[in-house]
């Protein structure tokens, strides 16, 4: 197979595979704002923020620990929508990103093993 053809297969797999991993890293965000929100906690952004800076997801564990002090009470019905709208979409970019990363490591291997 020609060099060319190699290296676009593996950018476009590799664009699919970041672009759906920026988009999971989103969809958490916004999850986490209308948690924040619901629950009464300060600065919701802050925490959106916080929970997507982790290298290893501490830090989602640390805001599932420390919001259970706060009950969820303000949770509206749009925000329920939403909730479950962010829910499926993070689903999808979680499957895109996983198979997108999986396609480039084996299309690495194949091509240059």
């Amino acid at each position: 197979m020609n060099e060319t053809i190699k290296i676009f297969i593996i950018v476009i797999v590799a664009t699919i595979a970041l672009a759906s991993g920026n988009l999971l890293a989103y969809f958490i965000y916004k999850m986490t704002i209308i948690d924040a929100k619901a629950r009464g906690l300060k600065h919701p952004k802050f925490w959106g923020i916080f929970n997507i800076a982790g290298n290893n997801s501490s830090n989602i564990i640390l805001y599932l620990i420390g919001r259970r002090k706060f009950p969820k009470d303000k949770l509206t019905s749009y925000d329920q929508l939403l909730m479950k709208q962010y829910k499926r979409e993070a689903s999808i970019s979680l499957i895109c990103h996983l198979c997108g990363t999986i396609i480039l490591l084996i299309c690495i291997v194949y091509f240059y093993a």
